[in-house]
């Protein structure tokens, strides 16, 4: 029994010595709420849709953080935490310009919170509607394309609605989601009929722009049908033998590009020197208005990714090599974009996954062929010419670099109008 006895108290006093030797002890419960921040020590200097707020910190050894509560529109509260580390703070989110309260509470390591400073910001105009006065909406190729300028590069989701039906309600058609300084996005797939469409935006806040709305008709355009075929000429990049998961330039066109096994792909040699060219036979004459390049799956910006190229095009019966000669018209140079900056994946990652095999938005992205549109340009007013063949002049890979080395395509997609 006093074995029993001995025990128990050996366990109470390794209780109690673990008990004075905990941290939590060293603060101080019944300490008081530090003192709250000076309004007059707050300096606010606007920014688009927040402020940025300095501030000077309380003098109190009980001060952990302070916190920041306001509310960006009616009802819809943020709450920000910046510790005694720092004196400066961003508040943001709001969707339209003006005056907001933003109230900010001195916490003390005990959790107790000094009575807020209610302090008045102003906002300059957010993204969201600065953005939106930029927008452009007109009709193209089986579609409708949205130009913007967002010289704050902010996220961004650009949200095109339709009554394609004509019952006077708006569906949503789709979400593009971009981050670029200015760009455009385009939505494919609508019938060439006359319709109502309408593009809004909406921020990582939910905050929403105003709406455009215009009745467009979409230019007629199909998918040139495959098979292509291939049209090797002297200057074309070397091929690796194929083994049926790699090599022929027949893979372009197999309209196998998801990433499940086999991971098939056309690739060149791992010492190509760039630039590397390849040329394809459509097999019939077309006006080309856009085209589909894939990243092979599991090699989405993979060094031997594709980043910069060019697209050429003949209606030469015969054309000759020499990308100079007159039989070659530059259709467009390009570059493979980043992937886009989301910051909310609807069910089915509308625009960016739409397949159960592809989990990664960022892969899908890749994978699944950004759209590359054929447009005028400066040097070529109208690139809206038949053509029979086309070049493909590949200038860096996703090393960026390198002034060699193996590419990986998984597939290659044209559109436009088929002509006699």
């Amino acid at each position: 029994m006093k074995k029993i006895v001995y025990v128990m108290m050996l366990l109470l006093v390794g209780v109690s010595s673990c008990k004075e030797e905990s941290p939590l002890d060293l603060i101080d419960r019944s300490a008081p709420a530090p003192a709250p921040v000076d309004p007059d020590e707050v300096q606010v200097t606007p920014l688009p849709g927040g402020a940025l707020l300095k501030y000077t910190l309380p003098d109190d050894p009980n001060l952990l953080y302070v916190k920041l509560e306001y509310e960006i529109r009616p009802g819809v509260k943020i709450s920000a935490k910046t510790s005694y580390y720092s004196d400066t703070v961003r508040v943001q989110g709001f969707g339209e310009a003006g005056n907001y309260t933003v109230y900010l509470y001195s916490v003390g390591r005990n959790e107790k919170e000094s009575a807020p400073t209610a302090k008045t910001i102003q906002t300059l105009t957010p993204p969201v509607v600065d953005v939106f006065a930029s927008l452009e909406l007109i009709e193209t190729f089986s579609g409708v394309k949205v130009f913007y300028t967002n010289p704050s590069e902010a996220t961004l989701a650009i949200v095109l609605m339709a009554d394609t039906v004509g019952n006077g309600v708006m569906e949503l058609v789709e979400t593009f989601y971009t981050k670029e300084p200015e760009g455009q996005v385009t939505c494919k797939g609508l019938p060439a009929v006359k319709a109502t469409y309408s593009v809004y935006l909406r921020d990582r806040w939910d905050n929403k722009s105003a709406t455009l709305t215009k009745e467009l008709t979409p230019y007629f355009e199909q998918q040139i049908p495959k098979p292509y075929a291939e049209h090797p000429l002297p200057s074309d990049v070397a091929v690796l033998p194929g083994n049926g998961n790699y090599g022929p330039i027949s893979m372009l066109w197999d309209d196998f590009w998801l990433p499940a096994w086999p991971l098939k792909g056309f690739t060149t040699f791992a010492n190509a020197p760039f630039p590397q060219i390849f040329t394809v036979d459509l097999q019939c004459r077309a006006i080309l208005s856009s085209f589909r390049l894939h990243h092979r799956a599991e090699y989405e910006y993979d060094g031997d990714a594709v980043r910069e190229f060019e697209l050429y095009g003949s209606g030469e019966a015969a054309p000759a090599d020499d990308l100079l000669s007159g039989d070659w018209i530059k259709l467009g140079r390009y570059r493979f974009p980043d992937p886009p900056a989301i910051f909310d994946l609807p069910p089915g990652y509308e625009h960016y996954a739409n397949h159960p095999l592809i989990p990664n938005p960022n892969v899908a992205f890749a994978s699944a062929g950004p759209l590359f549109e054929i447009a005028p340009t400066a040097e070529l007013p109208n690139p809206y010419v038949p053509v029979r063949y086309v070049r493909v002049r590949i200038l860096k890979s996703c090393r960026e670099t390198a002034t060699s080395g193996g590419i990986a395509i998984g597939e290659f997609t044209l559109f436009g109008q088929m002509t006699p």
